[in-house]
């Protein structure tokens, strides 16, 4: 049997109790995934994300076989092994999905989370997109997020959540926090009035910044 790596469940399982604590996920929803020396590493299905411990972290071989782990491994494995696959680079080292309540907000309503009010939002993310809907559980969740990770390491799932990925599980986790607070500052915008848009050369000059960093990063 193939020797696997202690220090990467146990990784798994700090950033799941970070996701419980942050309020990203409910005592059931979401996953998380490290994929390393041609293993997977997942968490298990309907489990919450606060009481996991290393013996119940999946591991999957490259044909998706569970090879170690004392409970089955979670129902969205297959969007996480497509997703290994969708950037040509191949630095996606981890996949995080979970459902954070304005984001998923936006997920829900379909409405792709953007703006031209937020320097750091247009840098960062330019506009975080959202993925048709696709059954969960089933390979139409993933084959509808299509190219969209090719400049970005966030998508919105319609109708459902939110999936990010990383070259770490760290990495991706900080996208999720960060796009999540990004999205209740729109939300409150919109309570305390209209938000008011950066126009002519400063928008330009932020538009250049993303251009450079979907460059740095995704090519």
């Amino acid at each position: 049997m193939r020797k696997t790596d202690e220090e990467v469940k146990r990784r798994i399982i700090k950033v799941a109790k970070r996701m419980d604590e942050k309020g990203l996920v409910n005592a059931v929803e979401g996953n998380i995934s490290i994929k390393k020396d041609g293993l997977v590493y997942i968490t298990p299905t309907a489990q919450s994300k606060a009481w996991l411990t290393e013996d119940m972290i999946a591991v999957l071989d490259e044909d998706g076989n569970q090879i170690e782990g004392n409970m089955k491994y979670s129902t969205e494995a297959p969007m996480h092994l497509a997703t290994y696959k969708k950037r040509q680079s191949g630095c996606i080292g981890s996949v995080l999905h979970c459902h954070p309540t304005f984001l998923t907000a936006h997920a829900i309503c379909r409405k792709p989370l953007g703006g031209a009010f937020y320097p750091e939002h247009v840098v960062v993310y330019g506009t975080i997109p959202v993925a048709p809907y696709g059954q969960p559980g089933t390979d139409a969740i993933h084959e509808g997020v299509g190219n969209l990770l090719d400049e970005s390491d966030i998508v919105l799932l319609a109708n459902h959540g939110v999936l990010a990925v990383g070259e770490t599980i760290e990495q991706a986790l900080a996208t999720v926090e960060a796009a999540e607070h990004t999205a209740m500052i729109f939300a409150a915008c919109k309570l305390v009035g209209e938000p008011v848009n950066i126009t002519g050369e400063d928008y330009e000059t932020l538009l250049k910044m993303r251009a450079e960093r979907v460059k740095m990063l995704y090519k």
